[in-house]
């Protein structure tokens, strides 16, 4: 089992161990009817480590089996992380025993997370903004936001959200097919509150989902999100059924057409509303 050290602040009194790193998976998986190629497999990809980070390049190579068990020890100040976040004021000012401990150096555990994603939101916790990456990938945004919805700390990484989400050419979603990183973006808008991404991002949702059954988040946390997408996508269906219902109803009582008089009409009409579409087919309850 190898270990890494990461000093943040050198004269902090605060051991955070990661363990386990980068063990999340943020990647969902999709089930879909519709024949589209999941166009972005490359999401996945974490990019190489540059500037202080580099130090985590050996905890991604796909060379090193003892990766995963590797541990990473990180100095932190327990001002900045009770400022910046109520889960860590909570654990050092609360009864735990990670808040009481007699250690002159107290440690805090945290198990899963990606480490550059951790380090990053740790340094802008401290202030440390200068070699903090502006351009990142959509996996390395997600991740990044899984750490800052967990912590609660937004207000200490609010200045990046626009260049990470708005600003971030990678970050745009297509609105033709459903693919991986729709749901990614989803979570981030809502993490970095951008009303106008996770309002787009929402409509895309709901007019190319095929259900939940459908859709397997992994360990983003999306599941209330997209049940409320769901019943709104419905509740939607559930409406135009009844429209159409109405609609052939009202041909059925029809003997001909009401301007033309030709008594074809109506029950052609009847039989082109009956003909499924790649999109009817799609709309599964």
């Amino acid at each position: 089992m190898g270990s890494v050290t990461y000093e943040i602040a050198p004269d902090g009194d605060i051991e955070l161990v990661l363990n386990k790193p980068n063990e999340q998976n943020i990647i969902p998986r999709l089930r879909l009817n519709t024949n589209v190629a999941d166009l972005d497999d490359h999401i996945s990809v974490i990019p190489t480590c540059h500037g202080r980070y580099a130090i985590f390049n050996k905890l991604y190579a796909k060379w090193n089996p003892a990766a995963a068990d590797s541990k990473v020890h990180i100095r932190v100040s327990s001002h900045h992380l009770k400022l910046a976040s109520r889960p860590f004021r909570k654990m050092l000012e609360g009864p735990w025993k990670e808040a009481s401990s007699s250690e002159p150096l107290r440690q805090i555990n945290a198990t899963g997370w990606d480490v550059m994603a951790f380090a990053i939101v740790l340094d802008a916790i401290h202030g440390r903004h200068q070699g903090i990456p502006e351009r990142l990938n959509p996996a390395l945004v997600t991740r990044i936001a899984t750490v800052i919805d967990y912590y609660e700390c937004h207000d200490a990484l609010h200045v990046y959200f626009d260049r990470w989400l708005t600003s971030n050419d990678s970050m745009t979603i297509s609105t033709c097919a459903l693919h991986k990183k729709t749901l990614m973006c989803l979570y981030v808008a809502w993490v970095f509150s951008d009303e106008a991404a996770f309002n787009h991002t929402s409509r895309v949702i709901l007019r190319l989902s095929e259900g939940l059954s459908r859709i397997d988040t992994s360990d983003i946390p999306l599941g209330g999100l997209l049940e409320r997408i769901e019943t709104e996508r419905r509740d939607l269906l559930g409406c135009i059924f009844d429209k159409l219902d109405a609609v052939q109803m009202s041909l059925l009582n029809e003997k001909k057409c009401p301007k033309g008089h030709d008594s074809i009409c109506p029950p052609t009409t009847i039989v082109l509303l009956n003909i499924p579409t790649m999109d009817t087919a799609s709309a599964t309850f």
